[in-house]
């Protein structure tokens, strides 16, 4: 299967823009979104998802539960389900989801 961008559905959400490539109606078992982070998105949790960031470029700050880490290109961040977390800085990722993202989830 192959997915080019534009063919993505695009979508924001504060501090970041989202590309999503593959998602829950692909029929994967994964979902994956690109993103640009600008600024700060905010605390959330992902209750139904682990999520995998992988950064290609920029430098962040992500805030994993108590742990906080400063990022550059070619770090991998992984966050558990049910795990807070936020973003904050300029940076281009992958984010990937599995079971595969559902808006709500």
């Amino acid at each position: 299967m192959l997915v080019t961008k534009k063919e993505t559905m695009q979508r924001s959400a504060e501090g970041i823009e989202l590309w999503n490539y593959l998602t829950a109606d692909s029929g994967t078992s994964l979902s994956v979104a690109y993103a640009e982070l600008k600024g700060a998105h905010p605390e959330s949790v992902s209750p139904l998802t682990d999520r995998c960031y992988i950064f290609i470029a920029g430098e962040a700050k992500v805030n994993v539960g108590e742990d906080t880490y400063n990022v550059v290109a070619n770090d991998v961040v992984y966050v558990p389900k049910g795990t807070k977390h936020s973003l904050e800085g300029i940076a281009n990722y992958f984010v990937i989801n599995n079971p595969p993202y559902k808006r709500g989830s």
